[in-house]
């Protein structure tokens, strides 16, 4: 009886002993994919501030882009009326 409890207690610690080295794995494990979640949500922020900077500047381009062509349309307007005003 006495080796029986013996054998049990020895099965019994390698499996908490296996048990441990698959949590200790894991944790590295997960500790490793944080790591690559950290340095993704990083690249991710950065790269929505490119984006919102690249936004911006369209916006600006936009603006003056139609401002010019605001312009061009009321130029071609005054060409024309004053090519009417000469004829």
């Amino acid at each position: 009886m006495n080796r029986r409890t013996s054998a049990q207690q020895d099965s019994l610690t390698r499996l908490l002993s296996d048990e441990f080295a698959d949590a200790e794995a894991l944790k590295r494990a997960l500790r490793t994919e944080a790591a690559r979640a950290d340095r993704l949500y990083e690249a991710l922020a950065v790269a929505a501030s490119r984006m919102e900077v690249a936004a911006a500047d369209w916006s600006i381009s936009g603006a003056l882009a139609l401002d010019k062509l605001t312009y061009a349309h009321q130029m071609r307007e005054w060409s024309e009326h004053a090519r009417e005003a000469l004829t």
